[in-house]
């Protein structure tokens, strides 16, 4: 699967963002389960479910999507975060606010890759953004963008 322009802009230079203004869960990092289930069971989205199937494997809900996170990273499902970044373009983009103009204020958040140290990629939706899944808890990786 070739990887979107967007992650590989965010995976070569080392940041991703987010506009914390606009985030369901603004300056917190959710645990994977809790991201799995607004996604897939709450709102419907399939992009997980499809980019896993991309991949060559078989992935049908939440419980099937933790098992294969589970065998990729050979670690505890309860042990790991889940976080959506993007590029600062893309936050401009896509996740402004309609009051906000410019992206750069305080809601707009760098998150260091090396901090977040993401063991996998669980979906890509280019200049959308990227679901990283990490051990790292926001208090060790957030930095003002």
């Amino acid at each position: 699967m070739t990887q979107s322009q967007t992650l590989n802009i965010m995976l070569s230079s080392g940041v991703g963002y987010r506009n914390e203004g606009y985030s369901a869960s603004p300056y917190t990092v959710p645990t994977l389960l809790d991201m799995l289930e607004g996604e897939i069971e709450e709102s419907g989205n399939t992009d997980i479910l499809d980019y896993i199937e991309e991949q060559g494997y078989h992935v049908t809900d939440v419980k099937s999507i933790l098992e294969y996170v589970e065998s990729t990273t050979h670690k505890n499902a309860d042990d790991l975060n889940a976080l959506w970044l993007t590029t600062k373009q893309g936050v401009a983009d896509n996740y402004m606010l309609e009051d906000e103009e410019e992206y750069t204020n305080n809601s707009i958040v760098a998150y260091s890759l090396d901090k977040v140290d993401p063991l996998m990629v669980l979906s890509d939706l280019d200049e959308e953004g990227a679901l990283f899944i990490t051990l790292a808890s926001e208090k060790e990786f957030i930095e003002k963008g």
